[in-house]
């Protein structure tokens, strides 16, 4: 798919059932995204301050998130996600099995 996001306060998206999506989002705050059965996405999240993402039954994702203060993150039943966070001061994660 190869989408870009970009500058949507309160966008409410989901996201489910798409291999290899490639997604890139920058400058969402409050986005309340739910993503959900999605393996290999490549997403790429970049300055979004609390954005109450959703992540649910995502293996090998390759999430890579970057300089998101505050984003209190969900993430559930994901084995070998290959997370990659920097930067992210109080960000909030809830990991759950």
């Amino acid at each position: 798919m190869g989408l870009h996001f970009t500058g949507q306060p309160n966008m409410g998206l989901h996201f489910t059932g798409q291999p290899n999506m490639g997604l890139h989002f920058t400058g969402q705050p409050n986005m309340g995204l739910h993503f959900t059965g999605q393996p290999n996405m490549g997403l790429h999240f970049t300055g979004q301050p609390n954005m109450g993402l959703h992540f649910t039954g995502q293996p090998n994702m390759g999430l890579h998130f970057t300089g998101q203060p505050n984003m209190g993150l969900h993430f559930t039943v994901q084995p070998n996600m290959g997370l990659h966070f920097t930067g992210q001061p109080n960000m909030g994660l809830h990991f759950t099995h």
